[in-house]
């Protein structure tokens, strides 16, 4: 059984543009560079077409805040969240168009920036502003295994 998983990359400069940022800010645990991404859609639900779909590239966002969410092993992951309309918008055209699931209660586009976070509280919400002008140049689908995700 499957689904599908869609995400958008940001381009070099914007990926270069967070390394710098967290390392400024000493986060411990970063996660790589090339696997920075957010996702668009993770519907356990096919959805015919989509892998034909092209949105318009590229894609900005803005940093807004700091949060943790659990990850699938028990650590938690450190999370930027981002304000993007276009985000929220693609997430709507994917669910409305191609019948995407989604498990959550709202959308939440947002960049992992580390999935073994241990510190206690979150970076100041004032660093999230320096994650201005995000560029997205990629949109990618692939395939979601659910079979994996069942023995989870």
């Amino acid at each position: 059984m499957s689904g599908v998983y869609t995400k958008l990359v940001p381009c070099d400069k914007t990926k270069e543009r967070i390394a710098e940022i967290v390392s400024l800010i000493n986060l411990e645990n970063p996660a790589s560079v090339h696997d920075l991404h957010v996702t668009v859609i993770f519907s356990r639900k096919e959805c015919p077409g989509i892998s034909d779909f092209r949105p318009i590239l590229p894609i900005k966002a803005e940093g807004s805040q700091f949060d943790i969410f659990p990850n699938k092993d028990g650590t938690k992951c450190l999370v930027l969240k981002l304000r993007s309309h276009h985000m929220d918008m693609l997430h709507q055209l994917c669910r409305r168009e191609y019948g995407a699931s989604h498990d959550y209660p709202q959308y939440i586009p947002h960049l992992t920036l580390s999935y073994d976070y241990t510190q206690p509280t979150v970076p100041s919400n004032d660093v999230a502003g320096y994650f201005k002008d995000l560029i997205f140049d990629v949109y990618a689908v692939e395939p979601l295994n659910l079979d994996w995700i069942s023995t989870i």
